[in-house]
């Protein structure tokens, strides 16, 4: 018998004993995941034009730049696939996540394709993380810092506390404002500065929502191939979106 022959048969053997081949458990391949299952949770731009929000506790709430809104819950449903349910399940959407969690993608119960790109993650905010400092900010960052200053409304306007403007109150020696200021119709204002989470500006104790709301979350205008640019086009507070009028 041929030398290798009769090795690889004893080798087989040893490590079969008396168990067949069709009795070998297959060797486990853990499958690859490109990010976390729970990654759906943050703010989203929907394919219609509306600012989607998804919390941790399953609520989603959808709001247009003319002060419509509509609430959803979501579900998961497998390895990175979600159902979103509309209203009074007039509309069921099946998503999944793609783009390592920067896009979802799937069809409603019609048929039709539904998308969405990530515009933030739920992440926890560290208040107590320090301004950044001056300089050390890349060229968007900075261009996004001078951007913001202008007038914000919520839709529909229904007060003055709807409706407000940030305007620049201290800047560094190289121009970058680090203290803004914002200021209701209604006459309330309070300080915000930049922090370590881009696109996030923190308030202190003279925001009389300091105990519930601390931060602004802005969330950034795109171009018509989706790149996000370096301006907003809204801020996100205590739930509820501010539109840049500017």
């Amino acid at each position: 018998m041929n030398k290798k022959i009769s090795v690889v048969l004893a080798s087989l053997l040893v490590y079969g004993c008396s168990v067949s081949f069709s009795q070998r458990p297959l060797p486990y391949v853990q499958e690859k995941k490109e990010f976390a299952v729970d990654d759906v949770v943050g703010t989203w731009k929907w394919f219609c034009g509306s600012v989607v929000t998804i919390k941790n506790n399953g609520d989603v709430k959808a709001v247009w730049a003319d002060g419509r809104s509509e609430d959803a819950k979501y579900e998961k449903i497998g390895d990175n696939k979600y159902r979103f349910n509309w209203g009074h399940n007039e509309w069921i959407d099946i998503l999944k996540l793609k783009q390592q969690g920067n896009m979802l993608e799937g069809v409603n119960q019609k048929g039709d394709k539904i998308t969405a790109n990530r515009i933030s993650r739920g992440e926890v905010i560290d208040k107590n993380k320090p301004a950044k400092k001056a300089g050390s900010s890349d060229a968007f960052y900075l261009k996004f810092l001078k951007s913001i200053e202008g007038p914000y409304a919520y839709r529909p306007y229904e007060n003055g506390y709807h409706k407000g403007v940030i305007t620049v109150l201290e800047k560094d020696e190289k121009g970058v404002p680090k203290v803004y200021q914002w200021k209701n119709e209604a006459g309330v204002f309070w300080k915000l500065y930049p922090t370590e989470n881009d696109f996030i500006l923190k308030t202190d104790n003279s925001n009389p929502y300091f105990n519930e709301n601390r931060h602004l979350q802005f969330i950034l205008a795109a171009d018509k191939k989706g790149d996000l640019l370096p301006k907003p086009l809204a801020y996100m507070f205590g739930g509820n979106v501010f539109w840049f009028e500017k």
